[in-house]
């Protein structure tokens, strides 16, 4: 009996084994259908936004952190082309000495940008026909920035110009969009005092991801009832990858990294 013991108990730790390694991997697979297999970190806290607040919202039972920064008046903004150059939004922010930066409207893969881009007296764009596209931001040559849905005819008395979008007006509407994913999202926004807001928008427990486009009306919505973020437009700017916001004081930073190349940076310094 004895030449027998010893096979039969490998043979049941061998089964003890497998039947341990088929329900890790089953577990394994369960837990990861609609993720990537990567960890998700907790938000680390506290986070801290240099001139800015961190409002905390939920929307369809998900929670977002709305990082914003109120632009002081007599800021210098300016608008920096990236679309070759791919540098990376912590280079730029760096060479150019912002105080505070976001990344700007939405490029191609030729290294052009998606519409209209009118930037140092150098039009890198041209206007195109498109639901999403659908705005401009625009700076005079006097600092006066705004959100327009009509470009001007000429660039005469133009410091910057660029297409993006959607516009956004704060509402109980979701966007209608054929195509739409949860991301990231930088947009530019408006009080109704005329204030200029950089906003970026994520997931509270990933800040590399954010809500899906179309919700941005209702999130925006909730918190201008609840007298929290009272913005009265809004636009949005490129999004997901591609998306950047940086924020600085004499105590440090807040930076939010893209893991594309941005096609270009919107950058304020203030008046010293």
């Amino acid at each position: 009996m004895q030449k027998y013991t010893v096979p039969i108990i490998l043979i049941i730790i061998l089964l003890l084994i497998g039947s341990v390694a088929v329900k890790t991997i089953r577990q394994f697979k369960e837990s990861n259908i609609l993720s990537t297999g990567i960890k998700v970190e907790a938000t680390p806290t506290p986070l801290r936004l240099p001139n800015g607040t961190i409002t905390e919202t939920e929307y369809g039972r998900v929670k977002y952190l709305v990082f914003g920064v109120k632009i002081p008046n007599l800021s210098k903004i300016s608008l920096i082309a990236n679309f070759s150059e791919k540098f990376t939004g912590e280079k730029l922010v760096k060479e150019n000495n912002c105080d505070l930066g976001i990344n700007g409207g939405f490029y191609q893969g030729n290294e052009q940008p998606l519409g209209l881009f009118f930037s140092g007296e150098k039009q890198y764009g041209k206007i195109v026909k498109s639901s999403i596209a659908n705005s401009f931001v625009w700076q005079d040559k006097a600092g006066d920035l705004r959100f327009i849905r009509t470009p001007p005819v000429n660039f005469q008395f133009t410091d910057f110009i660029f297409q993006t979008g959607p516009y956004i007006f704060p509402n109980k509407n979701q966007l209608r969009l054929i195509r739409d994913e949860r991301a990231r999202r930088s947009l530019l926004g408006k009080d109704f005092q005329g204030n200029l807001y950089f906003i970026s928008i994520t997931k509270k427990d990933n800040l590399d991801a954010g809500p899906h486009l179309a919700d941005l009306p209702v999130i925006f919505w909730q918190l201008k009832e609840g007298n929290i973020f009272p913005l009265e437009e809004l636009v949005n700017l490129d999004g997901g990858s591609a998306s950047f916001f940086y924020s600085r004081d004499e105590e440090g930073n807040l930076t939010l990294s893209s893991w594309a190349p941005i096609g270009s940076l919107i950058c304020v310094r203030w008046e010293k």
